[in-house]
């Protein structure tokens, strides 16, 4: 099962929030994303495990819905908060 993230953003940075639905956990293995954003483009990304066991964003290059092209890049996860209402990923430093 893939997880569903969306974001507030056409972009990713350090500090962005990515939210998906309140009863799915992050998981603790890599697995395939599905991000959402806010300009209506949609990508296949994926939760990668470092060498330390850390998990990690890997996110293809792509096109915004203006044409801007955004590099392939790795994110580090800052920081996960669930709540009864969505399970929140803010993004760490780019490390790629």
């Amino acid at each position: 099962m893939r997880l569903e993230l969306t974001v507030s953003y056409s972009h990713l940075f350090r500090g962005v929030r990515l939210r998906g639905p309140a009863a799915v956990a992050l998981p603790v293995r890599a697995s395939g994303v599905d991000l959402m954003f806010s300009d209506g483009v949609e990508l296949e990304a994926e939760l990668v495990e470092l060498d330390d066991a850390a998990l990690a964003l890997a996110v293809p290059a792509y096109e915004t819905a203006t044409g801007h092209q955004i590099k392939a890049a790795l994110w580090s996860i800052g920081e996960v908060i669930a709540d009864q209402d969505a399970m929140t990923i803010k993004l760490g430093p780019r490390l790629h």
